[in-house]
């Protein structure tokens, strides 16, 4: 079973740069950093997750080999 398939990933990469985005201009605009800040970890975060299930799946085929 994939994690993530082509769609997926390129849908995720496009939310998470609009996520960025948006982040920095609520920063550069002054108001509620606490939010840009918020908005940054939430995806930076859920990348991170994907990785370590990328990681695990990757060794798995691996190892049925």
């Amino acid at each position: 079973m994939d994690v993530m398939d082509d769609r997926g990933l390129i849908f995720y990469s496009l939310i998470s740069l609009v996520a960025f985005l948006w982040s920095a201009f609520i920063y550069q605009q002054g108001i509620m950093s606490w939010i840009s800040l918020f908005i940054t970890l939430t995806v930076l975060g859920i990348s991170a997750i994907l990785l370590v299930f990328l990681i695990l799946e990757l060794r798995g085929k691996n190892q049925l080999k």
